[in-house]
């Protein structure tokens, strides 16, 4: 009698710890994806290239596709300027 409700704590102990889990992972995705949302981006030209049968040539058609910024190029990660010491 005894082992049966030390089982039935334990699994309900453990049921709490995986909801609880669960919440905080939904917290943290909600987050991220909030963090996503204002990462900056930058334009990135590309170029297509495709036949055009009306006038039996080859065309290229540019197109801008927007893509996030990486660390190392964003501007709040650059280090500033020195200015050189007046003389």
């Amino acid at each position: 009698m005894d082992g049966k409700t030390t089982e039935k704590k334990k699994s309900a102990k453990r049921g709490k710890k995986i909801s609880e889990l669960e919440r905080k992972r939904d917290k943290y995705d909600k987050q991220h994806d909030n963090a996503r949302g204002k990462q900056p981006l930058k334009k990135k030209k590309v170029r297509e290239r495709y036949y055009d049968e009306s006038k039996n040539k080859a065309q290229t058609k540019i197109r801008f596709d927007k893509e996030p910024v990486p660390m190392n190029e964003a501007k709040w990660n650059q280090p500033k300027k020195q200015s050189l010491p007046a003389k």
